[in-house]
């Protein structure tokens, strides 16, 4: 069975989605031997308050601060997230290594079930999550949220500057050949490190499917995400208080005779 290091890049101004992020994994997604890693971006970091709440929150989540720019484009947020990715994995036993996976998340998804462990179980890729097709040949991963064995991360190095330029150059091609008239300035992380796994270290890549019935990703649509607050507290009260009247039920048997004599009063009548 895998275990998961769940790692999020995060920053001041994505707090409330964070909060709701956090929760929904907790409720649907979170075992035992999982970790979850919080690097927040130094440039605009959560503010104390907000460190404070999400520690009393969320007390089994490790808050650290990024490497280096963790939003946006180009090789600076890449290299950020590839650093954040071999810490967490050199911090993992010797004896995990081979049954763990480092998975990326970011702060607008929230997770709806846990059926796509059962697809991690079963296979035996590199690095998987949900295709993009936005250029021809040039296939990676939506970057909301994705798995990476733990021995790929523990192999990544930083990327250079021709790397990226190779990524944009085939996305711009594309671009080229369908006869439109757009053009990428810059390569996000997501597709960035796909390649990187896939064309440097050799690993194979591949598709969790019915990924969006497990992960919701709300990319572009971030205000709405919000309405899941109401859910997420839903979904808190009904897996938790039939466990806890469970409990009360078996302490305090008494409780069981007063139902039981009320049942039998209103059926008389």
């Amino acid at each position: 069975m895998h275990k998961i290091v769940y790692v999020y890049f995060s920053y001041a101004g994505d707090y409330e989605f964070l909060c709701i992020s956090l929760a929904s994994l907790h409720i649907k997604s979170l075992r035992e031997d999982d970790r979850v890693v919080v690097f927040s971006d130094p440039v605009t970091p959560f503010t104390e308050q907000q460190l404070q709440e999400l520690k009393k929150q969320f007390p089994i989540v490790d808050f650290r601060t990024g490497f280096g720019q963790t939003t946006g484009y180009g090789i600076s947020t890449v290299n950020s997230e590839v650093s954040a990715f071999r810490s967490v994995a050199e911090e993992t036993r010797p004896a995990d290594v081979g049954h763990t996976m480092i998975a990326k998340v970011d702060s607008d998804v929230v997770f709806l079930s846990d059926d796509y462990r059962c697809h991690l179980e079963r296979s035996d890729e590199a690095i998987l999550g949900e295709f993009v097709r936005h250029f021809g040949p040039l296939v990676f991963l939506q970057g909301g949220a994705y798995f990476i064995r733990c021995e790929y991360c523990r192999n990544m190095r930083h990327v250079d500057e021709r790397f990226m330029s190779n990524i944009v150059e085939r996305m711009n091609q594309h671009h080229i050949n369908n006869l439109s008239d757009r053009r990428e300035g810059a390569a996000g992380e997501d597709v960035a490190i796909t390649c990187l796994v896939t064309e440097q270290l050799g690993g194979s890549m591949g598709e969790i499917p019915q990924y969006r019935l497990s992960i919701k990703h709300f990319i572009g649509e971030k205000e709405s995400m919000l309405s899941y607050r109401n859910s997420l507290r839903f979904h808190l009260y009904h897996r938790l208080v039939p466990l806890l009247w469970t409990e009360v039920k078996e302490r305090f048997p008494f409780i069981k005779r007063i139902r039981e004599w009320f049942r039998s009063h209103r059926g008389a009548r």
